[in-house]
């Protein structure tokens, strides 16, 4: 008992030296503004069905990031901290998933450890670092798809006991099917496609690709989505934001993308994606010749292993071209590391083993985590660009600029700012903006606008009732400085790659 016990505190000392360090260290930044700002418009009005963004209806992605977020933020309101923490514990139970599905797996023959090497190089992966530091949906949606994957796994394994042995495992697995569906649509579905798929392939038997074990969970897990997806869209009304799934899908002008979607994926999954060949040819089925149950763990291992280029295959034939949608459909593959290091490799196969791992799984180990330092004291730093690129010190600037040039809003009334590329493009930007004047006589009410129009701004400055401004982009990619037809400019700025311009609107 004691050893498990002190695998599982390293893995959650080795989870907290990759998440936690400077993690609130600098603002919301890239999309995470998207996925906290619903949270804590979700948090303030009670409503939790329809998701808004400063006031105007945002479903471009289904409810289960906003209800954790919004939940987290319940508990401990930054807005910052918080839904980072949020990601950071999603990382850590994918890891120690990947402990217990491997030791289950490979592991409780002769006692072998294969839990912890799995989980290690799970968590030493560097693709999963930054979801995991990040208020974003990857990091959910990659537990989520993990824990799906492997629990199809389980009962395709198990696909010879009786009903009862499976009935939790597949009660399990609806329940995580619905919940990858909350996070991000089918996104994840194509690992468990793949799965059945790769099942019939290996057993040359269309039986087993018609697992109802597999399919009854999915099946009712899309339906109870279906339902609720549609009573959110009646809800949220025919204003409300929206994205549709062939937003993601192909392009003409991504065909060299797209080539390489299948390749690159798997490169940015290294190093856990070198075990991906090491369960075939002929050594790999001799050193499997020992027991049945050697060799039922190279089946297990060969499972795992064609099914992820498969589930790949699959999202480039849906037009899938960029490499950051395979994260979750990677994630599964972890398990066979611990497989690998379990296994007494044929003397050829050790010399493969250690070219790749630079003279050891240890030695690659100890480089990721030089890496992992690495990440936290520079690429991640507090002066690093993740923190230029925030609009946290932008707003704070505008902020300044906004109460120095105006008078305080009229008595009882605060000025009204509406955007729109803005919030589009870094919505963090007006967050920290309206959160630096609360409580000053320059409060912000903040409203997003689509598709803005001169006639729009003009009818909107003649028809309120408080002091109007306007934030809007200026660069080439997202201009809007046609729209204003009373330019008083207060303040200009930049965020990444955005310029923006404030202005009044009398």
């Amino acid at each position: 008992m004691r050893r498990p016990l002190l695998q599982l505190f390293a893995l959650l000392a080795l989870c907290a030296l990759i998440t936690l360090p400077n993690l609130a260290a600098q603002g919301l930044t890239s999309s995470e503004g998207h996925r906290v700002i619903p949270a804590l418009e979700m948090m303030n009005s009670g409503n939790y069905l329809v998701p808004t963004m400063f006031d105007q209806p945002y479903i471009r992605k289904p409810q289960l990031v906003p209800w954790i977020f919004a939940a987290a933020l319940n508990i401990h309101n930054d807005p910052t901290l918080t839904p980072r923490l949020v990601s950071a514990f999603a990382f850590t139970l994918m890891v120690l998933g990947a402990f217990f599905f491997a030791q289950r797996w490979f592991g409780n023959d002769q006692n072998k450890n294969a839990g912890l090497p799995a989980a290690a190089a799970l968590a030493l992966t560097p693709l999963f670092w930054a979801p995991s530091r990040a208020a974003e949906i990857e990091s959910i949606h990659n537990l989520l798809t993990a824990l799906g994957a492997w629990l199809a796994i389980d009962l395709i394994l198990r696909s010879s006991k009786p009903f009862k042995r499976k009935l939790p495992a597949a009660l399990l697995l609806t329940l995580t099917a619905l919940l990858m569906i909350l996070t991000k649509g089918p996104a994840g579905f194509p690992i468990l496609l793949s799965l059945l798929f790769t099942t019939a392939i290996l057993n040359r038997s269309i039986k087993s690709f018609l697992n109802p074990f597999i399919w009854t969970p999915v099946t009712i897990a899309a339906l109870i989505f279906a339902w609720h997806w549609s009573n959110t869209l009646q809800a949220a009304g025919p204003d409300a934001i929206v994205q549709s799934p062939n937003a993601f899908m192909f392009e003409t002008g991504k065909l060299l993308k797209l080539a390489g979607f299948i390749p690159v994926s798997l490169l940015t999954a290294l190093p856990i994606t070198l075990a991906l060949l090491f369960p075939w040819g002929k050594d790999a089925k001799a050193e499997a010749t020992e027991s049945d149950s050697l060799t039922k763990q190279l089946n297990t291992a060969k499972l795992i292993a064609l099914s992820i280029p498969l589930a790949l295959f699959i999202m480039m034939l849906t037009g899938v071209s960029n490499d950051r949608y395979a994260q979750p459909i990677l994630a599964p593959l972890a398990p066979i590391v611990g497989w690998l290091l379990v296994t007494n490799l044929h003397p050829n196969r050790k010399k493969i083993l250690r070219a790749l791992t630079l003279g050891s799984p240890r030695n690659l180990a100890t480089i990721l985590c030089i890496g992992v330092f690495i990440n936290i004291t520079i690429i991640e730093s507090v002066n690093g660009t993740k923190r230029k690129s925030s609009g946290e010190l932008p707003a704070i600037q505008l902020a300044e600029d906004l109460q120095s040039t105006l008078p305080p809003a009229p008595h009882g009334t605060r000025y009204t700012l509406v955007a729109d590329a803005m919030i589009e493009a870094r919505p963090e930007t007006l967050l920290y903006l309206r959160s630096e004047l609360e409580g000053t006589d320059h409060q912000l009410t903040i409203l997003w606008i689509p598709k803005l129009s001169p006639e729009l701004l003009a009818n909107l400055a003649t028809n309120s009732h408080s002091p109007l401004l306007a934030l809007l982009r200026t660069d080439q990619n997202g201009n809007e400085s046609d729209k204003v037809l009373i330019d008083k400019t207060i303040a200009t700025g930049k965020v990444h790659d955005f310029d923006f311009v404030l202005v009044t609107l009398d």
